[in-house]
């Protein structure tokens, strides 16, 4: 979460606060993987955030390990 950021946005007519953005799209992605019986995922961003990415001796290596837990329970 990004405790920093404080904007609310509406979309269809769901209130998303922003500092909860990365949540709610991980959420997505587990639920459409889901949903359609997908497997694997290739995300692709921008994001270089640490809190998206296991990064060592600076350089990414992949998803943090707890994310790709979280995706392989669900």
């Amino acid at each position: 979460m990004d405790f920093k950021k404080t904007e609310t946005y509406f979309f269809s007519g769901v209130e998303i606060h922003a500092k909860y953005g990365d949540l709610y799209l991980w959420n997505e992605i587990i639920e459409k993987s889901k949903s359609d019986n997908i497997h694997n995922v290739i995300f692709v961003c921008d994001d270089l955030k640490e809190d998206w990415w296991f990064i060592h001796e600076g350089k990414t290596h992949g998803a943090l390990a707890a994310l790709k837990q979280k995706y392989v329970k669900s």
